[in-house]
């Protein structure tokens, strides 16, 4: 590249120069004397041109100017004439020479560039379309996701982290690794009865939260601790040390945990869930349920958590995994599928209008006052 207007004439003086020996045939003797004629300007056209030599530069706007040279041989040859482009670079002009060929190229290299970017925020502009698009059907369909930063749970409990978690259901027959039937809880022995059946977790056998066969007569999102505040009918002694105890306590023998309310997280995302069994495996464990210590170690690899089939198909677990999980007061479970179902459902009590001071005394001082 040249860098000053002497030396762009200068290269339009030699192109023009050899313009007219390809176009002038060579004198005897070899010699060729070339062409004097001088470069004229027409201002009035803004192009200046070369008479005999063949030359012409045009502008063409925003101080760039093409050179073109006319070389009749070069259409023998089958080839593009040779261009002079003169762009402004840096306050001063540069001058490139490319063939005509390599300028339809860069054409057709700009035009396509400009397609695919076209076509690449169409496309991104759609992607995003679309995810907002199932966001709002989620929505429609589901409560909302939230997450252990934001989640609307009482700041007065802790979250259990890490807790291997497991699946049991009402009904289900003893195994290996769960000996002890599911008829019965540890504070109903009718347990089966009233649900109103086997709450099947086969997921083929399931309409959405619940069993295709009935609609369950209690809360189908249920959970089981391995603590009892009660045994052989009377109150444990250390069970004073639970939160609520005295807002609870009715009678001795008669239990403050079933059907307090629990946060079960995995992942982002929070299912809410009553407490009405024991387990897994110890009816004992105190200092990890209202304590700071880990499960003990069970079958179930340490697992401290057993959860319903409503809870793994929210969460979207599997039959073994791990959760976290912390006690939250009835007032501070946001509307879900867990207020729709059971009568000893919190939330349908309080829709039916019931004194929950008789029905539900575990949650009673902690719910809102009305409840719709």
């Amino acid at each position: 590249s040249l860098r000053s207007e002497g030396a762009e004439n200068q290269i339009a003086q030699i192109i023009g120069t050899r313009a007219t020996q390809q176009r002038s045939p060579q004198p005897q003797g070899g010699k060729h004397k070339p062409s004097s004629t001088p470069l004229n300007t027409d201002k009035s056209h803004g192009k200046m041109r070369d008479m005999r030599g063949g030359i012409k530069i045009n502008s063409i706007g925003h101080g760039t100017h093409i050179l073109k040279q006319k070389n009749p041989a070069s259409q023998n040859l089958g080839a593009e004439g040779l261009f002079i482009c003169r762009l402004p670079i840096g306050g001063s002009y540069c001058c490139f020479q490319v063939m005509a060929s390599l300028r339809i190229l860069l054409i057709l290299a700009v035009f396509a560039f400009v397609q695919a970017s076209a076509f690449a925020a169409a496309s991104s502009d759609f992607e995003k379309m679309a995810l907002s698009l199932r966001e709002k059907a989620i929505l429609k369909v589901e409560p909302p996701v939230v997450s252990s930063t934001s989640a609307p749970v009482s700041s007065r409990y802790q979250w259990k982290r890490d807790i291997v978690t497991t699946v049991f259901w009402v009904g289900e027959r003893p195994t290996r690794n769960n000996p002890v039937p599911n008829n019965k809880s540890s504070w109903d022995s009718q347990w089966h009865r009233n649900f109103g059946g086997y709450d099947d977790p086969d997921p083929k056998a399931r309409n959405g939260w619940i069993t295709k066969k009935f609609t369950p007569r209690q809360n189908p999102f249920y959970i089981a601790l391995p603590y009892n505040d009660v045994t052989l009918g009377r109150t444990k002694p250390e069970s004073k040390g639970i939160p609520w105890f005295r807002d609870a306590f009715e009678k001795a023998g008669k239990s403050v945990c079933k059907g307090r309310w629990v946060a079960v997280q995995h992942g982002r995302r929070v299912a809410y869930a009553q407490w009405e069994d024991c387990g897994p495996f110890r009816t004992d464990h105190f200092n990890y349920v209202f304590g700071k210590e880990r499960p003990k170690s069970n079958l179930n690899q340490g697992a401290g958590l057993d959860v319903s089939p409503a809870i793994r198909d929210y969460l979207g677990i599997g039959g073994k995994d791990v959760c976290d999980w912390k006690f939250v007061d009835a007032r501070d479970v946001p509307e879900g599928p867990w207020t729709r179902y059971g009568d000893n459902n919190t939330f349908v009590l309080q829709r039916r209008g019931e004194n929950l001071n008789v029905v539900d005394r575990n949650n009673a001082r902690t719910a809102a006052r009305s409840y719709r």
